[in-house]
């Protein structure tokens, strides 16, 4: 049981670290949005817009990857 707790407490840390750089992301691309999809063309975005989607991508798959894969199996075997 201490080793289960132990696996989740680390993985609820990962899980934090993940959900902050999230937020961080949020927060570069918070001045463009809304984006309007009547006019949304990825090929005419400016670069610094364009690398803050891939960023937001990347985290928002990243943590729901930990979250599926390792956190929730830790969370369901410390309640064991």
């Amino acid at each position: 049981m201490a080793n289960n707790t132990t696996a989740l407490a680390h993985q609820l840390r990962a899980t934090q670290r993940l959900a902050y750089r999230l937020e961080q992301a949020i927060e570069v691309l918070r001045p463009h949005f809304p984006l309007d999809p009547e006019q949304f063309d990825p090929d005419m975005l400016p670069v610094e817009v364009a690398m803050g989607l891939d960023a937001f991508r990347t985290r928002f798959a990243d943590l729901q990857d930990m979250l599926g894969r390792t956190t929730f199996r830790s969370l369901a075997m410390a309640m064991e």
